[in-house]
């Protein structure tokens, strides 16, 4: 399910329209006004990726817990998909409808369609939104479809006695929470730092690495053949992420519909010039 949600992630950043500050142009606006450029020092940003990072790191750790407890796993997911999602839903409320986010969420969710000429590209805090939205349809319909038809020898199930399983609901209802605002952290980082320094989540084994150790007692009578390749993993995801946090770096941010002004623009000139020849 964590591969999912990290597919469903890159597909979001590909497809859904967020702004890309590095192409934009400072022109004037479909409103008349002029985008304002927005420094960002890169500290921010690398903070929000280190949050994401800890967040997605340890979740995973709280669904193993349960697991090793004997909690079916069907029910686990269904619990986590529902605060999952609420953590979007919070993220997009309280950061969408800020006063320098323009348009707001409200406003664009109305827009359940492909965005037509002339509609504003989402922001960062909608696009966060569809794709926990998306995640959450396909992990509830899932595992209430695996409730009735298990995999791998897991045992069957029922909702009610999904609703009547509170063993570990909490941690499951955790797990959820830290996963969507993990999500949520990294593309709000992505945003300020590009999506590339973004990735440096990724390397989220460094944390689930340390909570196996510390919790699970993982490695404890492992070989030393086993400590250096352990040693050696652990060290490229660590240069790797210093590297990419290093390239945060200074950033400026655009108004999230410039670049499609400047398209507009060049085909207007395009367009005049034509019919003045």
């Amino acid at each position: 399910m964590g591969e999912i949600s990290l597919y469903f992630f890159s597909v979001a950043l590909h497809l859904v329209h967020i702004k890309d500050p590095s192409a934009s142009v400072l022109v004037p606006s479909l409103s008349g006004e002029m985008p304002v450029a927005v420094e960002d020092r890169g500290g921010g940003a690398v903070a929000l990726m280190l949050a994401s990072l800890f967040l997605l790191g340890t979740w995973p750790v709280l669904l193993t817990l349960l697991e090793r407890r004997g909690r079916l796993p069907q029910h686990t997911y269904l619990d986590y998909s529902i605060t999952n999602l609420l953590a979007a839903v919070l993220m997009a409320v309280a950061f969408g409808q800020a006063r320098d986010s323009r348009p707001d969420f409200f406003t664009q969710l109305t827009q359940w369609r492909a965005l037509r000429k002339g509609v504003p590209h989402l922001v960062v805090y909608t696009a966060f939104f569809y794709f926990s939205v998306s995640c959450f349809v396909l992990g509830a319909c899932l595992n209430v479809w695996l409730l009735y038809h298990p995999m791998a020898g897991v045992p069957a199930s029922t909702a009610g006695a999904y609703a009547r399983d509170w063993n570990g609901r909490h941690w499951a209802l955790l797990a959820g929470l830290l996963c969507g605002f993990g999500n949520g952290f990294q593309f709000m980082g992505g945003q300020a730092a590009g999506y590339a320094a973004a990735d440096a989540v990724q390397a989220l084994p460094l944390v689930s690495t340390f909570w196996g150790v510390i919790l699970f007692g993982e490695y404890r009578r492992s070989s030393r053949k086993t400590f250096l390749l352990l040693f050696s993993m652990l060290s490229m995801f660590i240069i790797a992420v210093a590297v990419l946090m290093a390239s945060a770096g200074h950033r400026k941010g655009f108004d999230t519909n410039a670049k499609f002004n400047v398209t507009r623009l060049h085909r207007s000139s395009v367009y005049q010039d034509s019919t003045h020849n």
